[in-house]
Parts: structure tokens; C-alpha cells; sequence
């Protein structure tokens, strides 16, 4: 089948659409070299194949993919993308790849009419549509089809080296075998793999057996280091909580070790941030009501400035109004002089106000401008200031809610678990009530002892001393009996009280730790109510003030907001500027005007003359008095701003640290809790570290004993691997030898035959060869090391005796040239696969001669196919039309006129 039509997008040298109509037997693309003749060839080797041969990766370079198919001009376009279209029979091939998913697709449809139904799509799937077989698609993929209807550039300049084993692969790569020599050489590889693997098990099995001898005390090892884990991780903290039959992993202390780390860092850069604060603030309301007293004094100096500068204007203008009327009356001769100094003034600051991106507007209207930006600046200045608190009220108006119905969920729990132990505990009191008997025995017996010494202190002649009975010498025997056997007694039931007494004490401890539990909760509940209502107070105060601006608190960085500032700032210096200039300006043509009114004044008494003399003076002192002044507020603005910066980044650093804007903390209380915290920290961190190096040692210990356990039964199992991968790689290495000689065989039966196409043509494309008209290919393919492609030209010597010439030394680049263009036309006549019929050859003329060229132009226009050819050289494109003028209407040519092809950069012309 023949293409009808190719379509262009974007792709390399051809940035947007193009369309070329294929519908001629002979099309020419004509252009210089560099103008997108081989990214013609390119699109349809992509379109096929998927890839550019030209560009396939060599020596790890990966550097070409699909994304330099696009063309640079579109290339960063969030739609871009590049595609080709190719028509035939009643089908479209269409690949196309897009940038922003980095996914290259094919797609087959059918044309029916104006519609097109899509038939397939898929690599694979749409491959089987380009074969006559579809088993031959399986086997050679597309790479199969490209070679036999495309020839480049580089396959004959990698042809023409001079390296033998090059020249083969590009003969391969001409001929289509190269996927055949690739998996020779992956066998080779393999085999070496599987020789290294053999190797590898002889050494594994050595090793295995030293292993055994070497690991007797690994047991011994490996509880020892058990014991010292268990020790060490009964002095951490963070395993206190933990059973003693849990296991520890290494994962669970390095996530120790991090949050330790963390807890470090973060204590650490809140003591230097704490340090960092002068002592005389103690607290964060003091260091923001500070902030706030600079702010506010700040504003006022910057009003008082601008008062400072209009009374400096005015005084300066009275003071010039009066200097002007003052020089009227020392001389007519002087007015004249200041009349045409007047003009000069008024001239330049006319030139320096044009200049000005405000020359149009009034002084009215550039005040209204400075009001408008010194508004802005103070809208400003007021989000600066709240900003952050603002932020940190709106996100706890979201979180806190979320916190204190967590927080009554637990108080509910607490108040469930304390219910029962309440019950508990009242149960148990009810029993030591009911079984409170011992106190009275224990009363007996101290009453008994009471007795007891009494009788052993007093004569009692053998009578009691209670009832008065005669009992004799036995008194105190009996009474001393008694004591034993209710102390006894007394023994047996304490025991049960007691352990009734510790299961009451520990459940009222259990009720106490709810209880302060609970008290906390509930704590935490006004806190968080109190955090919440605050951050209301704060909103409203802040969204109900006259200088909120909900552009500015929106904003996502405060570094915005400093940015519009700044720029706020420039425009009202500006804006002062050029209204200074017009005032100035003003009062010049007004004194300007005066003189000239005044120039026919008569002469005043010296009496006026003093007065001004005595005004000027007075305007003087004035003037130099507010000048000062002026400067003094300056730099008392400059002073508070500095200030101001400093303490914005302090209230900055504090913000961090939410405990602050919560409660009121003395500075110097919580670096000392820090300090002691970090102290705390070091020490966990050191213990932490020393576990994980003993877990580490403790895994390589249990990996140890599992090998040692494992490797006795290995052992045995080597040995049959060991012979069975013996065995595939001696019949590898027979096989390889057998394909290799095999290739290298048929390859050079085919390129030798006395009636080869290959010889018939490159006799008539080099009419003039410098011994004969024949050429011989030789090669050797047994071994990769001596692969390669050998081409002789046979000739016979004096003595009748054979011998072969190299073509190195006999052919140059034209004839190899055309050699390499012999065996792709033969191979393109001679294939059976694909269902195109055509021929592309990418400037087959060059480093051809006149001859060689004519000859071509020859084989060209008798080709019984579709035929693609480009050129770069006008003469030859002339010589081929006139060669083959009457196949003229048969032939379109395209000129590109361009490097970079744009919209009607590529054009048809005809001769």
C-alpha cells in the first residue's frame, strides 16, 4: 500500500501544522542542510515505531525521549503536545504524545467518508495491522518494517567506517538483523552471567562452611545484649508504659530518637528566641504594648512632619513673597534682573514636572492622591500589626470548638469511670463497717494486758481482781491465755481487712487521679472557652475598626502585604515630590507675574523698607527654626522605625509559641523550665542512641543465628545447583557458537551470490570502480571478539593467483556510499512482511561525485514504488526532474525554506 498523506504537528523542526500530500510515486523534499529533511523521515520512523533509530541510546546515554520530539517553540505550553498522521489505503496511523502527561499513544482507524472509526490501539495491537503475518509482528516488533522502507543518514555513515565490527552492525542494521546480532550478544551476556553465577556458588559454598566455623559464639552474644536492652529500656521514659514481653523495634526508637530530637530543637530555638528578648520586657503583654506605644508614637510623628512641612512651605513662601517685594524697592535696574532669573527657575521645573508620571494632575488632585496612598499606608500598617494575631483568631474560631467538644467527650468518660469507682469504694467502706469487730477484741486484749500487769504489780492472794473468784497461782497463766487467744484471732481477720483496706486505698487513689483529671479537663474547657471568646473579641475588634481592609488580612504571606507597602511608600514620596515642585512652581510664576505688574511701581518711603528689612528677618528665623525641626522628626521617624522593626520581630518570635497568647508567662520562669527540659532531653537522647546501637547489634545477632540454623541445610542443596547450572552453561555456550556461525553463513551467501541484486546494482551505480565491477563481503562470526565485516574487491595477480584487495585502501566514501544504498534496495525489493510499498532514502547523494549522481538519478526514477528521497543540492533536484521530465506530472516537491518551520515556511514548488 502506498501513502496518501502525512500530517505534522509540532514535531521537531515543524512547529504547528503541515500537511503533505503524498498522492505522486516520486516525492522530493528539497532543503539546506538542518531544515527538517530528516525530521520528515524522523515522523514517519515515530509514527511507525515509536522511536528514532538515530537517536536510540548508545553507552548508557539516555538523554532522547519523546519530549525532544516536541518543538522547542511550544514545548513549555501547558497544551502542548506533537503528533503525526499517516494516511493509507482507507486507514489513518495516528501517534501523538502529550507533554503536561509525558505519554506517547497510537491509534488505527478506518476511513469511512468524512468520519473515522477507531479500529485500534496500543503498540502491540496496532503492530499486527503492519504485518502481512501477525506472527511476524510478535517475533520483529516494528523496528523490522522500519528498516525495510527507511534508510538514514547515519546507517550509511556508520556503514562508511572503517572499523569492521561497526561495519557489521550497520550492515545489520541496513539488512534488518540486527535484532537477531542483539540476541546473540544477550546470549553472551548470559552466558558470562551464568559463568559468573557458577563461580559466585563455588565461593557461597566455601564461604558457608567457614561461616559455621566461625559463628560458636553468637548465642552467648545475642543474650547478653538482650539483657542490656531490657536494662536500658527500663530507665527511658518513653518505653515506662510499655510490657516487658512487647518488643521494641529499631523503627520505634528512631521514632523516639526524632521526637526527642524534635522536642530539642524546638526548646532549643525557643531559649534563643527567649534570650534574644531584653530583660526589661518580663512578659509578651509588655514587648506588645511596647510595640503598640512605637506604633502609635510613629503615626504621630508622621503627622506632625507633614504639619512641620506645610508650615515650612508656607513660611518659605511668605518668606520669598516678602524677599520679592522687598528688592522692588532697592532698585528698578535689579527687578528686571530677577524678572528673566524668575523665568529661568520657572523653565526648569516646568522640564522636571513634565518628567513626572503626575505633570497632569492639580495640586488639588495630588493631594487627594496622598491622601488616598497615606490611607492605604495606615490600612496597612494596621494589618501589619494584627496580622498575624487576626490569623492565629480566625484558625482558633475552627480548631477550638473542635478541642472542646473533644475535651467534653473525655470529661463524660472521666465522669462514667468515676461513677463506678464511687460505687466501688462505698461498697467496700459498707464491708469494713459491717466487719469492724477486731477493734472490739483488740479492746479485750488491751484490757486483758491491763489485767495482766496489774495482777503482776499487786498481791492479790490468788483471787480476781474482777469478780473476786479464787483461781490460786493459775491467775496469771490464764489471763496470758487469753491475751493469745484473741490475739489470734485478731491476727486472721486483720490480714483480710488489711488487703480490704489497700484495694479501698488504691481505688480512692484511682478516684483522686480521675478526679484531678477531671479538673483539668474541665479547666481546659474554660481555658479553651476563654481562648475562643478571646479570638471572637480579637476578630470583631480587628473587622470593626475603620483601617480593616479584608484584601489585606486575606493576603497568604505577610511579605505581601510589606510589598504593597513599599511600593504605597514610593508613591507617596513621589506624590510629595512633584507637589512640593508644583507649589514651587506656583509661587514662581505668581512672584514672576508680580514683578512684571510691578515694574512701573513708584519708589516707597525707608520707612516701608525697614519694616520688610525687620519681617524678612523674623520669616528667617522662623524658616531655619522649622527646618530643624523638621530634621529632628525625621530623625526621630527613623529612630521609631528601626524600633518598630525590631520589636515586630520580637512579637513575631513570641507568636510562635501559643502558651503565650493563652496565659501570662514571665520570661525568665519559662527559660528556666527550658533549661531544665533540655538538660532532661540530652540525657533520654544519649539513652535512646545507645538502645539503637544495641538493637542494631541485637538484629545482626538474630540474622546471625538464623544463618547459622539455615546455612547446615544450604549447604548440602549448593552442591546439585551447583552441577545443574554446570550443565545449561556448557549447552549455552554450544548454542551461541552454533547461531553465531549461522548469521554470519546465510549473511554473506546472500551478499556473495553471482547473480545478487546487490552486485548488479552497485555495478551500475559505480559505472567506474578502480579494479572491477565485483566486490566480496567476508566475516566472522564465531567469536565476539573477532565479529566483524570485512569488504575486498577480488582481483588476480601476474601469476595467475587470486588475491583480495580492502576496500579501505581501494574504495572511497562515495563508493561505499552507494555500496550501502545497493544492499537497502535490495532488501526493500526483496521483502514480504509489511503492507506498505514504498522507498524513503534521507539525501542518498551524499559524498557522491557528477557520475555517481547521474547514475543515481537513474535508479531513482525507474524504482517501481513509492518513492521519498531528499536532497540538499539544487543541481541534482534540477538533474532529476530533467532525467525523468516525462514522469514530471508524477513528481511533487517540497521546499523548506527554514530551520525552524513555521506556518508557510513549507511550500510545493514546481519546475
Amino acid at each position: 500500500m502506498k501513502i496518501k498523506k502525512i500530517e505534522i504537528n509540532n514535531f521537531r523542526n515543524y512547529c504547528g501544522y503541515h500537511q503533505f500530500l503524498l498522492d505522486k510515486n516520486i516525492t522530493i523534499l528539497f532543503g539546506e542542510n538542518g531544515f527538517g529533511k530528516s525530521s520528515f523521515f524522523d515522523a514517519i520512523e515515530w509514527c511507525i515505531t515509536s522511536e528514532i533509530e538515530r537517536f536510540k541510546s548508545k553507552d548508557g546515554d539516555l538523554s532522547f525521549t519523546n519530549y525532544d520530539c516536541v518543538n522547542q517553540a511550544v514545548r513549555h505550553e501547558e497544551t502542548a503536545n506533537c503528533y503525526v498522521s499517516i494516511y493509507y489505503d482507507q486507514y489513518k496511523l495516528h501517534r501523538i504524545y502529550e507533554v503536561s502527561k509525558n505519554q506517547s499513544n497510537v491509534y488505527l482507524y478506518r476511513i469511512k467518508g468524512e468520519e473515522e472509526e477507531l479500529i485500534e490501539r496500543g503498540q502491540k495491537k496496532v503492530e499486527a495491522y503492519l504485518y502481512k503475518n501477525r506472527k511476524d509482528s510478535e517475533m520483529f516488533g516494528t523496528e523490522l518494517i522500519k528498516h525495510s522502507y527507511i534508510l538514514s543518514q547515519d546507517q550509511v555513515t556508520n556503514f562508511i567506517r572503517s572499523s569492521p565490527k561497526n561495519r557489521f552492525d550497520s550492515l545489520a542494521s541496513i539488512m534488518g538483523l540486527d535484532k537477531i546480532t542483539n540476541f546473540i550478544d544477550n546470549l553472551k551476556t548470559y552466558a558470562t552471567v551464568l559463568d559468573n553465577f557458577c563461580n559466585d556458588l563455588e565461593t557461597e559454598l566455601k564461604t558457608k562452611k567457614k561461616f559455621l566455623e566461625d559463628r560458636s559464639i553468637e548465642r552467648y552474644e545475642y543474650y547478653n545484649i538482650t539483657r542490656e536492652i531490657k536494662e536500658l529500656r527500663e530507665k527511658i521514659s518513653d518505653f515506662h508504659n510499655v510490657e516487658n514481653s512487647e518488643e521494641i523495634d529499631q523503627e520505634r526508637v528512631s521514632e523516639s530518637i526524632d521526637k526527642t530530637n524534635n522536642k530539642l530543637i524546638k526548646a532549643k530555638r525557643m531559649l534563643k528566641d527567649l534570650n534574644d528578648i531584653p530583660s526589661e520586657y518580663t512578659n509578651y503583654i509588655e514587648l506588645k504594648e511596647e510595640f503598640k506605644n512605637v506604633e502609635d508614637e510613629l503615626n504621630n510623628n508622621r503627622n506632625l512632619l507633614l504639619r512641620v512641612d506645610n508650615s515650612k512651605s508656607t513660611t518659605s513662601k511668605n518668606l520669598e513673597l516678602l524677599v520679592n517685594k522687598f528688592d522692588q524697592f532697592i532698585s528698578h535696574k535689579g527687578l528686571i534682573k530677577n524678572i528673566e532669573k524668575k523665568k529661568v527657575e520657572i523653565e526648569e521645573l516646568e522640564k522636571l514636572i513634565v518628567k513626572s508620571s503626575y505633570n497632569e494632575l492639580s495640586i488639588n488632585q495630588i493631594n487627594q492622591e496622598f491622601d488616598n496612598r497615606y490611607k492605604n499606608l495606615q490600612m496597612i500598617d494596621y494589618a501589619l500589626l494584627n496580622y498575624e494575631d487576626f490569623k492565629k483568631a480566625t484558625n482558633y474560631l475552627k480548631q477550638v470548638p473542635l478541642d472542646i467538644e473533644t475535651n467534653e467527650n473525655k470529661f463524660r468518660l472521666l465522669q462514667r469511670r468515676i461513677y463506678r469507682i464511687n460505687k466501688r469504694v462505698v461498697q467496700i467502706k459498707k464491708w469494713l463497717d459491717d466487719n469492724d469487730s477486731s477493734n472490739s477484741l483488740q479492746e479485750l486484749i488491751q484490757y486483758l494486758k491491763g489485767m495482766f500487769n496489774y495482777v503482776k504489780n499487786n498481791e492479790t492472794k490468788g483471787f480476781c481482781p474482777l469478780c473476786s473468784t479464787p483461781v490460786g497461782n493459775e491467775l496469771e497463766n490464764r489471763i496470758n491465755s487469753n491475751i493469745t487467744k484473741y490475739a489470734s484471732k485478731i491476727s486472721e481477720k486483720e490480714i483480710r481487712l488489711m488487703r480490704v483496706l489497700e484495694l479501698k486505698e488504691r481505688k480512692e487513689k484511682e478516684l483522686f487521679a480521675f478526679e484531678k483529671e477531671r479538673e483539668v479537663i474541665k479547666k481546659n474547657s474554660i481555658d479553651l472557652q476563654k481562648v475562643l471568646e478571646d479570638a471572637r473579641y480579637l476578630t470583631n475588634r480587628v473587622t470593626d475598626n475603620k483601617l480593616y481592609n479584608d484584601r489585606f488580612f486575606k493576603s497568604e504571606d505577610i511579605k505581601d502585604i510589606e510589598e504593597v507597602k513599599d511600593r504605597l511608600l514610593n508613591q507617596v514620596n513621589m506624590l510629595k515630590e512633584i507637589r512640593d515642585t508644583k507649589k514651587t512652581l506656583s509661587v514662581l510664576k505668581e512672584n514672576y507675574h508680580t514683578l512684571l505688574e510691578s515694574i512701573d511701581i513708584p519708589k516707597i518711603n525707608g520707612n516701608v523698607e525697614a519694616s520688610l528689612e525687620k519681617r524678612k528677618k523674623l520669616l528667617n528665623r522662623k524658616e531655619e527654626r522649622l527646618i530643624c525641626l523638621y530634621k529632628s522628626i525625621e530623625e526621630k521617624i527613623e529612630e521609631l522605625k528601626s524600633k518598630q522593626v525590631y520589636l515586630l520581630s520580637l512579637v513575631q518570635k513570641v507568636n510562635n509559641y501559643e502558651m503565650f497568647s493563652k496565659k501570662i508567662y514571665k520570661f525568665e520562669n519559662v527559660k528556666s523550665k527550658i533549661d531544665m527540659k533540655i538538660a532532661k532531653l540530652n540525657q533520654e537522647q544519649e539513652q535512646l542512641n545507645q538502645l539503637k546501637n544495641l538493637l542494631l547489634v541485637k538484629k545482626e545477632k538474630e540474622v546471625n543465628l538464623k544463618v547459622i540454623n539455615r546455612y547446615e541445610a544450604e549447604i548440602e542443596d549448593l552442591d546439585g545447583k551447583l552441577k545443574s547450572w554446570s550443565d545449561k552453561k556448557n549447552n549455552l555456550n554450544i548454542y551461541i557458537k552454533k547461531a553465531t556461525a549461522s548469521v554470519g553463513k546465510h549473511a554473506i551467501e546472500f551478499l556473495n551470490h553471482p547473480n545478487s541484486k546487490i552486485q548488479q546494482y552497485y555495478r551500475y551505480l559505480n559505472p567506474v570502480p578502480s579494479v572491477n565491477g565485483n566486490i566480496q563481503f567476508v566475516t566472522d562470526n564465531s567469536d565476539e571478539k573477532r565479529r566483524g565485516l570485512s569488504i575486498s574487491i577480488p582481483f588476480k595477480k601476474e601469476n595467475g593467483e587470486e588475491d583480495l584487495l580492502n576496500v579501505r585502501y581501494t574504495l572511497s566514501s562515495a563508493q561505499l556510499n552507494t555500496l550501502a544504498i545497493s544492499i537497502f534496495l535490495v532488501v526493500n525489493d526483496s521483502q514480504d512482511i509489511g503492507i506498505f510499498d514504498f522507498v524513503a532514502i534521507d539525501d542518498p547523494i551524499q559524498n557522491m561525485d557528477d557520475v555517481n549522481r547521474y547514475t543515481m538519478c537513474d535508479i531513482l526514477g525507474e524504482i517501481n514504488k513509492q518513492i521519498i528521497f531528499s536532497t540538499h543540492d539544487m543541481n541534482f533536484l534540477k538533474l532529476f526532474i530533467k532525467k525523468n521530465e516525462h514522469k514530471k506530472k508524477d513528481i511533487r516537491v517540497y521546499f523548506l525554506e527554514n530551520p525552524n518551520l513555521l506556518k508557510g515556511k513549507v511550500r510545493e514548488v514546481t519546475f
